[in-house]
């Protein structure tokens, strides 16, 4: 038996990426190993991002919830973890989300640490994020990469942009792919229910920002001959300065486009529905550590158009239509041939399908970390790096 100890902090207060990884992979953890022990710190100031994962934590025995309800529950969570861990004997601590605490260093040896690295974009893309947050960002990455053990990318473009910038630690660094929901997986049961009454549709998911491209495949649209333009759905969080101007340029060039048509909270089985009959998601992001909504697309048998050279090339393998991103006409091009191609839709769809099922089976991916993890814990340093 394992006692695993997880910083939880974004499975309970994070509706977004790192929380949706962080909830799977715990989720998928107690499922298919329940015979270990996953401690859960978290800050305990209420849990908005899932409080149906929060009765599972409750209620699994696997599962141990330490909620710090005191006012320093953020200094401690990156401080002062030291006393926690060893008061409740824990053999490896795993950071869900680019940091562990500081104080690890002071237990190398009597606690085992692996932190998992989900992207460097406030690097590699400095002007998306605020100056102060970049130099937070820096600080906890270049420390965090210093203290823990072993470090696990989410992807091989995340492992190059590791190596890119902190190439010192290359010796620690091994790449593990994410999982997605599990309701992806499944079979809806819903799946027949077009959410457009039989209106052909392409598709765009994730929150509408600048890095994310839209401003593309409106383009795009707009390149495309009004007869044969469909419209676009848009899901994803539209409060912010780029999302307004995306909506006021479709406006101003007269596309159709829904804007969050499915009102929040859209949960996975609402959102694979939407996945399902759409004749494809359009995903021309300039820069993802993995790029989630292109694997969620492939399970839901949705064809995918994204960029070449990138995560999401990495996750689709041959079984996309790739472009490159600075070219607006061949994005447009490419929306052209998989509208018209049916055949074409047909073959994306099946393939894909299958190749995602395979490569992030969670069962698969779920093992591979318990073999780490005992790996780390018994032998100190992984074989598999």
């Amino acid at each position: 038996m394992l006692r695993l100890g997880f910083d939880a902090k974004r499975a309970f207060h994070n509706r977004t990426g790192l929380g949706n990884y962080a909830r799977t992979f715990l989720s998928n953890l107690v499922q298919f190993f329940p015979e270990n022990e996953y401690h859960l710190f978290t800050p305990a100031s209420g849990y908005p991002a899932s409080n149906l994962f929060l009765e599972n934590a409750l209620s699994a025995s696997s599962f141990h919830l330490h909620q710090d309800k005191t006012t320093l529950a953020s200094w401690n969570r990156s401080f002062r973890m030291r006393g926690p861990l060893l008061a409740n004997q824990i053999q490896l601590y795993h950071g869900l989300s680019n940091e562990v605490p500081m104080d690890l260093k002071r237990l190398q040896g009597r606690v085992r640490s692996v932190v998992t690295v989900h992207d460097l974009i406030f690097m590699e893309l400095p002007d998306t994020y605020p100056l102060v947050d970049r130099w937070i960002y820096q600080f906890k990455t270049r420390h965090t990469l210093a203290i823990a053990d072993c470090i696990v990318a989410i992807s091989e473009s995340t492992r190059h942009q590791l190596l890119r910038y902190y190439p010192e630690h290359a010796h620690k660094i091994k790449v593990i792919l994410q999982p997605c929901s599990p309701h992806f997986y499944e079979e809806s049961v819903n799946a027949s229910v077009h959410p457009l009454g039989k209106q052909a549709y392409w598709l765009s998911v994730g929150t509408v920002e600048k890095r994310k491209n839209l401003e593309a495949v409106l383009h795009a649209l707009h390149q495309t001959k009004p007869s044969e333009r469909l419209p676009l759905v848009v899901i994803g969080n539209t409060d912010s300065p780029y999302a307004a101007h995306c909506m006021s340029l479709a406006a101003q060039r007269g596309l159709q486009v829904h804007w969050n048509p499915h009102k929040p909270p859209l949960g996975e089985p609402d959102l694979k529905i939407w996945y399902r009959h759409a004749v494809g998601l359009v995903y021309p992001s300039h820069l993802e550590g993995f790029g989630l909504p292109v694997a969620e697309a492939l399970l839901s048998r949705c064809p995918v158009i994204t960029l070449r050279n990138s995560a999401m090339a990495e996750i689709c393998g041959p079984h996309s239509l790739l472009v490159d991103s600075a070219l607006d006409e061949e994005l447009q091009s490419a929306m052209s041939t998989l509208q018209r191609d049916s055949t074409l839709r047909a073959q994306l769809q099946r393939d894909g399908f299958h190749r995602v099922k395979t490569l992030l089976d969670p069962e698969k991916l779920t093992t591979q970390w318990i073999d780490f993890y005992r790996d780390l814990i018994g032998h100190g340093n992984p074989k598999t790096l």
